[in-house]
Order: structure tokens, then sequence, then C-alpha cells
């Protein structure tokens, strides 16, 4: 597809096709039935997205765990500011519309609010336009952000302007943001947050069992595929990427595992353990998990609260020789 707009401009490649085969066969599989009752994102999801959208304020999962459970007399007031504005963001995902302006300013304003100045305004200023970065010499003058927002929003909106794929518009979108910089501060954290929930609008899944870490894990490969897009001008390669995250956060979802009702995931965990000790890194091995806060978050966790095992040095949880083992009560 090519748009009069350079950041709507995009051929998919035979890669792409496929992943969005794969991609709608896997999630159409997951019924809404089986996903996590709670609408809250798990801490990992939460704290990747905090990361993503503001590295240099290193907000870590305790800290993001920690706010939450409104335990923060030891943290700073920015962080726990920081913290609180993502959760208050994610708190109000299901009400915000995709394709109104209006929204998107909202979106912008809660995650910034107290924290950068002019949250959930359009910047008023043009880009610096250093010689040989593209990515600069794309984003439109200032007076003309709110016309390509309103574009590319208006693109979006199924069955009017596009007969995009809800996978491919989301991907495009967070390009496009990601080109128009349509904010002072904070592009990218609105970028990402759009795609989920675009995504979470076509398939619930995507909500349940965030893109967040697994992007976070791979953000130089993310950076390239921006990159190489920009210069090409052609968003082909960027979408390619993103179908490639999405895929991954689907087959490293507990859900993608054989049935077993609610419990799965710590069923498979006790499967691989058996009467052994185990570290980490072998029971990842032998689940055949890749992504270490997934098998946390849906594993270890689980497992460890509901007592089916335990660790082997309970007074050092972070040890490097930390191994876990079954309890008496889930032999």
């Amino acid at each position: 597809m090519k748009g009069k707009n350079l950041f709507l401009s995009y051929k998919l490649s035979e890669r792409a096709v496929v992943l969005l085969a794969d991609i709608a066969e896997q999630s159409g599989k997951i019924s809404e039935a089986r996903l996590p009752a709670s609408k809250s994102p798990n801490i990992s999801a939460l704290s990747a997205f905090l990361r993503l959208s503001a590295p240099d304020k290193g907000v870590t999962d305790e800290q993001v765990e920690a706010v939450i459970q409104k335990k923060t007399a030891h943290l700073e007031s920015q962080t726990v500011q920081w913290v609180r504005n993502g959760a208050g963001l994610m708190a109000i995902e299901g009400k915000l519309r995709p394709y109104e302006p209006e929204d998107l300013l909202q979106a912008h304003r809660i995650l910034w609010g107290k924290i950068a100045a002019n949250a959930g305004t359009f910047r008023t200023e043009n880009l610096p336009r250093p010689e040989g970065k593209k990515r600069a010499d794309m984003a439109p003058v200032a007076k003309r952000v709110p016309d390509c927002v309103q574009a590319l929003l208006e693109w979006g909106k199924w069955g009017k302007k596009t007969p995009a794929h809800p996978l491919i518009q989301a991907a495009v979108m967070g390009y496009a943001l990601e080109v128009i910089q349509p904010f002072s501060v904070g592009n990218r954290s609105i970028s990402l947050f759009w795609q989920l929930l675009l995504l979470n609008r076509w398939r619930p899944v995507f909500w349940s069992y965030s893109f967040f870490p697994i992007a976070e894990s791979r953000l130089a490969a993310y950076e390239e595929a921006l990159e190489s897009s920009i210069r090409n001008e052609n968003a082909g390669k960027f979408i390619e990427w993103m179908l490639e995250c999405y895929n991954e956060t689907l087959k490293e979802s507990p859900l993608q595992k054989p049935k077993g009702g609610s419990d799965e995931p710590m069923n498979r965990l006790l499967q691989v353990l058996g009467d052994e000790s185990l570290s980490t890194r072998e029971l990842m091995e032998r689940l055949d998990l890749k992504h270490r806060p997934s098998f946390r978050d849906h594993y270890l966790l689980p497992a460890l609260h509901a007592g089916w095992i335990e660790m082997t040095i309970p007074d050092k949880p972070n040890s490097c020789r930390q191994k876990y083992r079954r309890c008496a009560k889930s032999s």
C-alpha cells in the first residue's frame, strides 16, 4: 500500500504474510473464557512498558510491584508518580477510542502528567534536522502534526478508508506515530500503547499476554527495523518485526500449551520438575520457553505462591545457585 503520507507506505514481505496467518490462527484458538480474569497488566508487562517508554528512568519490576501494593516509603517521588501514571493509563485502556485524536492526547496526558511539560498536547516546535537523520526529515513540521495525526487515525478506521488487517493496522499506526513524533516527549510510549490498544480490540489475548516484555528484550532489533523502514520510506520491515514480536508473544503464552484447566502452566512445571531440583534455566529448557519474564509470571511465581514448589535456598531467593523442587502437597 502506498499512501500520500510516507508514514503510510508499506509493502508486505512473504514472511509477513506467513506471520499474519500464523498469528490469526494462534490467537483464534484462545477463547476469552481461558484468559486470566484480571483486566490489569501483570507486573512484568507494565514495568517493561515503562522502561521502553523512558529508559532513563530505569524502573524495576520490584519498584512497580511496590507502588501497586502501595509500599512506596523507600521510593523517590518521581518513580512513584511514573508508575502510577503507567498503571492509570492501563486502567482506562478500555475506555479509549482508538481513532479519536482527543483520546490519543488523553493517553499522553495520563502517562506523562506531572512528569513532563506539555503532557497531553501536540508539539509546537519543529524537530531539529541534523544532516543524515532521515527520521527527522520525515517528521512533519509542528503546525502539520494535528492534521497528520487526524489523517492517520482516519486511515485506521476499520472498513472506512483501509482494508488493512488489524495486525497490519496496529503495526502501521505504531510506525507512523514513531515517524510523526506528535509530542515533544514520550512518542514511543504512545506508539507502543496504541498498538496494544488496537490489538486488544481485535483479540483480548494480546492484553492478557502483552508484547512489551519481548519488545524490550529485543530493543536493538526494534530500532534497526524502524530505521530501515524510515531509510527506505517503506514500513514493511517494521511491520514484519512487530509481527514477529506479536507471534513470539503468543508462542510464549501458557495458553498455547496443551490444555489442562486453569492450573495447566503449574501442572506442566511439576511434570518437567519430577523429583529433581532444577534451576530456572533448566526448567525453561525443559518447558521450551525462551522468555524469562513469561516463565516467572505464568509458571514459577504461581507455583511458589500456591505452595506447589519451594526454593532450595529460601533465605537467598536471588542466589545464582537457587533451584526449585516439589513441595510435599504437590507430590
